[in-house]
């Protein structure tokens, strides 16, 4: 090789070498630079988020003020939670609604707008509850507050049923969905009033969850919730079709105390003899929850040793819990059965299809009481899509009862007995990007008092009139939150000790309602007039439209009731002496002729007027 090529050849390989070199050097100094320098930007973010956990009551200055925009994924701020109400069915606000936090006793109102806001909650899981809302179902949401806060969203709440307006001297009766109906005798409410309810279908429509353990069969809301009856009323509620329950039976009847959103015992359910309802007495309005006892657990009417079937139902789970509709691919559906007061018993299964044709039977003898899992397989392996009827034959004649349950198909609502856990709605939509509530200035060194709710005034609320819409008084108000005299202005906090009512409250002690007797209506008057609403049969009145008050909170306008009718007395003139008197130191004069009988209208002699329509009659002259 040429000598010059040889020193050409030498001199590129050289400077390839050295090129590489200086990129590897690069390339690590820079690997090095970002691995010191992340850890650190790292580290700095752990402590932040370490000291604000540690420290709930950090400042707040990133916290979103009045009238600021919440950026997307962001809270609100350190120790704000918000939130917005509105009507499930139309989507509108709905306004003065309670909202609570039970852990921390809370309470606070809904603006106009339907948003609510609270101040100061430090982190943790709290749970929510909203109501009450004068003509929604109350409901309650678990919640956990961040340390940036918590937008709880936008969550509709449940329309109540449209009012009856229900008599107080007639009583009358309420039908809400097939099966389900309230009765109220004369004499159970304390005056007139406008009743609705509505059924609870579903366990995401359930204002708090059931209590562990057991298995909710119905749910029903009678309002208005915070009235209390006078007399017993009755009410029947419809069941499922699966689990099936004898005659008899005893279901446990549970009433809401929303304050501690706790179910209460409040009763027992019978089974109707169909077994598609069960009725029970009730001593109030509210939210109410039949129940199944524990399985097992049964009572009911008839003889005690007797052989009864008191519980048949369906399942796929290990647990039994109640299934109409089975997935496809299903090889076994459980028949569960309970029963009582067997003495050896033939107990036969038969299943049949939709065609009838016979796919599962068995016969098992048992006896005492307990309860039975019976495995129905088809011998070709899984159960064809389709409809399917279960029946159980008990004794001799045989006690008869039937289930009907399907296979695939369209999956239909959840009803309570299929779903054992609520299921979460969540938030439909979140508040960010709206503007947050005003925070309401509270007077200095005011506390709430307990068991009282925040409210915010509004343009055109004054003291008397939230005294009226609370069931208070001015002086209540005005010493329950440290105010001088009575004058507020809108944006001002105040703690009120109910929600704001829509419409008129009842009236305050001390005021007595008029007589419950009826009034009759003026002789020759219309029936049909405006003088009385027209009854039905039922008892039932048709509600005005609009309705000025809640409740009836004066006596009826003493311009409608008719007049007594006075006494007719004939009118007779004062009696005229027709001989002067005797003077015995006179001689007798015969007495002069009487005047001649005065002519109406002519002469000195004044026609006599008769009484006034007003007036009671003239006394008679002695």
């Amino acid at each position: 090789m040429r000598p010059d090529r040889l020193r050409l050849r030498q001199a590129l390989v050289g400077g390839l070498v050295l090129a590489g070199t200086v990129g590897a050097v690069l390339v690590g100094r820079l690997a090095l630079s970002s691995r010191t320098t992340t850890p650190r930007s790292e580290a700095r973010s752990v402590a932040g988020s370490d000291a604000a956990l540690d420290d709930p009551r950090a400042s707040a200055s990133t916290a979103a003020g009045p009238g600021s925009v919440i950026p997307p994924g962001d809270g609100p701020g350190a120790g704000i939670v918000v939130g917005r109400l509105i009507d499930r069915g139309t989507g509108l606000a709905v306004r003065d609604a309670g909202v609570s936090i039970l852990e921390l006793g809370r309470r606070s109102i809904t603006l106009p707008d339907g948003r609510f806001r609270f101040d100061g909650v430090t982190p943790g899981a709290y749970t929510l509850v909203l109501g009450p809302a004068e003509g929604y179902v109350p409901r309650s949401l678990d919640t956990k507050v961040r340390p940036a806060g918590a937008d709880i969203g936008i969550i509709g709440l449940i329309p109540a049923g449209a009012p009856t307006l229900l008599s107080a001297t007639e009583g009358g009766a309420l039908t809400a969905c097939s099966g389900t109906r309230l009765e109220l005798p004369a004499g159970a409410l304390p005056e007139d009033l406008p009743v609705s309810m509505a059924c609870l279908s579903g366990m995401d429509e359930l204002p708090a969850p059931p209590p562990a353990g057991r298995l909710p069969l119905a749910a029903i809301d009678l309002a208005p919730g915070a009235i209390g009856l006078i007399g017993v009323g009755q009410v029947q509620i419809a069941l499922p079709s699966q689990p099936r329950y004898s005659a008899g039976v005893a279901l446990d009847l549970l009433r809401l105390d929303l304050d501690r959103l706790i179910w209460r015992p409040a009763g027992s359910l019978t089974v109707a003899a169909d077994g598609r309802s069960a009725s029970g007495d009730i001593l109030a309005f509210g939210d109410y929850l039949a129940a199944a006892p524990p399985f097992g657990a049964f009572a009911g009417e008839g003889e005690p040793g007797g052989p009864t079937i008191l519980r048949l139902n369906t399942s796929v789970a290990a647990d039994g819990r109640p299934a109409e509709r089975v997935e496809p691919q299903t090889a076994v559906v459980y028949l569960d059965v309970a029963y009582r007061g067997l003495d050896d018993s033939l107990l036969r299964v038969r299943t049949v299809d939709e065609a009838g044709q016979l796919g599962f039977e068995s016969a098992e003898r048992f006896s005492g009481d307990g309860s039975q899992r019976v495995a129905m397989t088809l011998d070709a392996g899984q159960w064809p899509v389709g409809e399917y009827v279960t029946s159980v034959y008990l004794g001799e004649p045989p006690q008869i009862q039937s289930l009907t349950w399907t296979v695939g198909g369209a999956s239909a609502r959840p009803t309570l007995p299929a779903a054992w856990v609520s299921d979460d709605l969540g938030a439909s939509t979140t508040t960010a990007g709206l503007p947050l509530p005003p925070v309401a200035p509270w007077q200095p060194g005011c506390a709430a008092p307990a068991g009282w709710w925040a409210y915010t005034v509004q343009a055109g609320d004054t003291l008397g009139a939230l005294a009226m819409r609370t069931g208070s008084s001015v002086a209540s108000l005005a010493a329950a939150n440290c105010l001088a005299g009575d004058a507020i202005r809108a944006g001002q906090g105040l703690f009120v000790p109910s929600v704001i009512y829509k419409q008129k409250p009842p009236s305050a002690p001390g005021w007595s309602p008029p007589s419950s007797s009826p009034i009759k209506p003026p002789v020759g008057a219309d029936p049909g007039s405006g003088s009385a609403p027209a009854r039905t049969p039922s008892g039932q009145r048709p509600l005005p439209s609009p309705m000025p008050y809640l409740k009836a909170t004066r006596p009826p306008d003493p311009t409608l009731a008719p007049r007594p009718a006075l006494p007719e007395q004939p009118w007779l003139p004062p009696a005229l002496p027709t001989s002067p008197p005797a003077v015995p130191d006179l001689p007798f004069v015969p007495p002069a002729a009487p005047p001649p009988a005065p002519v109406q209208g002519s002469g000195n002699w004044k026609e006599p007027r008769g009484p006034e329509p007003t007036l009671a009659p003239r006394p008679g002259l002695p």
